[in-house]
């Protein structure tokens, strides 16, 4: 069996199971452990020092519902190619244990377009994914994972994505969580950081993906989650409503005001449409 081992255990996050499940009944405990049903969230992929009870507000609005299947949507960090990267491990190790990826969905993506690519190497390098997990398998015990790291950033990408999601997933939507693995500006120095988060958090209320991507193409948000962020907002014939939980930065923390990185918790609903009968 093939197994994607933790990188970032023990930095971002404990490396002990007895620890990291304190630490996690610790955070939801500040979130206030009020559970709800959005139908997707978007959390950040730092080290829980920093964003651990932001992540956990976020997870707490979704914590309600009964999920079977976690779409996570995380972008690449290094080297970013033109695909669209699915594990080939069987399942992801955490300290709380082994959470199965769900082989059925991922090839039923793989046959929605030849941008999907099943690779474990990107997988094995990057963290955004791994950091959302011991959340997962908290809240969500029986749970399979699907992964899904966005390489390059595109807007006919992100229309391919959001497709086939759908297609794949439109059917399964009462039992499936969608993650969107983004923080809400890379390391920013100076003053520039907060008006940068500012202006991603407006454009994530107004709900336009395409306006997100105009945005990043012209250099005035950089987050990298952009794509994945856009992806969720690009989902036709239904109405997604965001609602900002909380904010914060890294500066919160360690009070390096110089460089910073901001986080948010936004967690998103379908909007009633008798329409589309939903």
């Amino acid at each position: 069996m093939k197994i994607r081992e933790p990188i970032v255990e023990g930095i971002f996050y404990p490396s002990n199971e007895k620890h990291a499940t304190q630490l996690l009944q610790k955070l939801m405990t500040q979130a206030g452990d009020k559970r709800g049903d959005a139908f997707a969230i978007m959390a950040p992929h730092a080290g829980y020092r920093y964003a651990g009870p932001i992540a956990a507000s976020s997870f707490l609005s979704a914590a309600g519902r009964n999920i079977k299947s976690v779409v996570i949507l995380a972008p690449m960090h290094r080297d970013p190619q033109d695909e669209i990267y699915l594990p080939e491990s069987e399942s992801f190790r955490t300290p709380l244990g082994f959470i199965q990826v769900d082989h059925d969905l991922l090839d039923d993506l793989i046959e929605c377009s030849t941008l999907f690519f099943k690779n474990d190497i990107p997988h094995l390098e990057e963290h955004c994914i791994e950091v959302q997990l011991p959340f997962v398998q908290y809240l969500f015990p029986e749970a399979k994972i699907i992964p899904l790291l966005l390489g390059k950033v595109t807007a006919g990408k992100v229309k391919l994505l959001a497709n086939a999601l759908q297609v794949v997933f439109a059917e399964r939507y009462s039992e499936t969580l969608f993650i969107i693995s983004a923080n809400l500006t890379s390391y920013i120095k100076g003053s520039d950081a907060k008006p940068e988060a500012d202006r991603l958090l407006q454009l994530i209320r107004q709900g336009d993906g395409k306006e997100i991507l105009d945005a990043y193409a012209q250099k005035k948000i950089s987050s990298c989650g952009v794509g994945c962020i856009a992806t969720l907002l690009s989902f036709k014939n239904i109405t997604i409503v965001p609602r900002i939980i909380s904010h914060g930065c890294s500066a919160d923390t360690n009070f390096n005001y110089k460089e910073q990185v901001h986080y948010a918790a936004i967690s998103f609903y379908i909007k009633e449409d008798k329409k589309n009968g939903f």
